[in-house]
């Protein structure tokens, strides 16, 4: 979010609220709030930085694996593919990075019963 006032203006506009500088602050329930940050920094507003954080923190095979199954939600939303997306055996039997067997088991579960519809 390069332009964040613009973009909230948008939204305010779109949901029917009145734009306030104060969307631009962390709050929690209307308290400044430090926020809750991966990145282990206070938040000060609202702050594009980590917007590209993931392509430091992802490998192609995940990159693959979100695209994969993301594939037309993303064409959808007008994201571009930084893979070919393409069903490949070889990939999809892969754990990984980090990935555990539970998880392994569980996500290829659930990758079977989203290409079966």
């Amino acid at each position: 979010m390069h332009e964040p006032r613009r973009v909230l203006e948008t939204v305010c506009r779109f949901i029917g609220i009145q734009f306030h500088l104060r969307l631009l602050k962390p709050t929690l329930a209307d308290s400044r709030w430090a926020g809750n940050s991966t990145f282990h920094r206070a938040l000060r507003g609202i702050d594009p930085q980590p917007l590209e954080h993931w392509k430091n923190q992802l490998t192609q095979q995940e990159l693959w694996w979100i695209e994969f199954h993301c594939r037309e939600g993303m064409e959808i939303a007008g994201y571009p593919l930084l893979t070919d997306a393409c069903f490949s055996l070889s990939r999809w039997a892969g754990r990984l990075p980090g990935e555990s067997w539970k998880g392994y088991l569980h996500a290829r579960k659930s990758s079977l019963a989203q290409m079966a519809g």
